[in-house]
């Protein structure tokens, strides 16, 4: 299990390059018992209740901040055109749909719909309008038996979070950005901030509460992270500019203080499409 590993599944999503992938290695010789959807380790994939049983101890996963996901979703399905705010209303909760495993694989075909059901899949739509109310809980009771949980918007923590638990060699291309995107735009932002997502919120509230428990516990901070990503010091490297501000995370929770262990002018952000 490494972040690597998860760099490899989405640079090899499309099934073109999935098929060149695993006719030159092998699932069954090179990852074996590693992906727990073997023949599409790339694919959103709900938890079912049979994969979570198998499985529960064993899931790692990078949580995004619910209103900067749906506007990423809503710039790539959409174009950025439409009534974002009904798109987010049509795609809520869909993080905790797939968590609990409730709606199969449907609820992130719901984004690809974009909240108009085609007529030969309109058998769909009701994965699409039901509430994800009842399984926040399921959700989230899942998400606290994660082996791992990381934050997308503090990735260069989680990536050094991870080796601090797990150990293995932390490799500059773990730190690449296979679909890079546009900054959050500030009118959508507005827009999304006046109804955000109260289901895959708590989610990731939770998230961000096993995130800086574990930075914590495990002693990750620039300083050191730069000792245990030696390979890669320029990621935790500070610019020495007083005029550059500080960025702004959702769920910094813990101050970056004076000498910015936890945030720092110049940082690493990854801004994925």
């Amino acid at each position: 299990m490494h972040l690597l590993t998860q760099k490899i599944i989405a640079l090899v999503e499309s099934r073109v390059m999935w098929s060149f992938f695993q006719n030159k290695y092998p699932v069954s010789v090179w990852f074996r018992n590693v992906f727990w959807h073997p023949t599409s380790p790339g694919n959103h994939k709900s938890i079912s209740n049979e994969a979570w049983a198998t499985w529960k101890h064993n899931f790692v996963g990078l949580f995004r901040q619910p209103e900067a996901r749906v506007q990423s979703s809503f710039k790539h399905f959409r174009e950025g055109k439409g009534d974002l705010q009904k798109y987010a209303r049509w795609v809520r909760g869909n993080v905790v749909k797939l968590m609990s495993g409730k709606g199969g694989n449907d609820p992130i075909l719901c984004e690809f719909y974009s909240y108009n059901c085609p007529r030969n899949e309109s058998e769909r739509c009701p994965s699409c309008t039901f509430s994800a109310k009842p399984y926040v809980r399921l959700a989230v009771h899942r998400l606290r038996q994660f082996r791992f949980v990381g934050i997308t918007e503090h990735f260069d923590l989680s990536v050094c979070l991870f080796h601090a638990m797990f150990g293995g060699e932390c490799r500059k291309v773990e730190f690449l950005n296979m679909r890079p995107g546009a900054p959050p735009q500030s009118r959508f932002e507005k827009l999304l901030a006046q109804d955000p997502d109260p289901y895959d919120g708590a989610l990731y509230s939770e998230a961000l509460r096993i995130f800086w428990s574990n930075v914590k516990k495990y002693d990750v901070r620039r300083s050191t992270c730069k000792k245990i990503c030696s390979d890669v010091p320029h990621i935790f490297q500070s610019v020495n500019d007083t005029s550059l501000a500080l960025p702004q995370f959702p769920g910094a929770t813990m101050s970056g203080g004076t000498d910015h262990e936890y945030d720092w002018p110049g940082r690493h952000f990854l801004l994925e499409a």
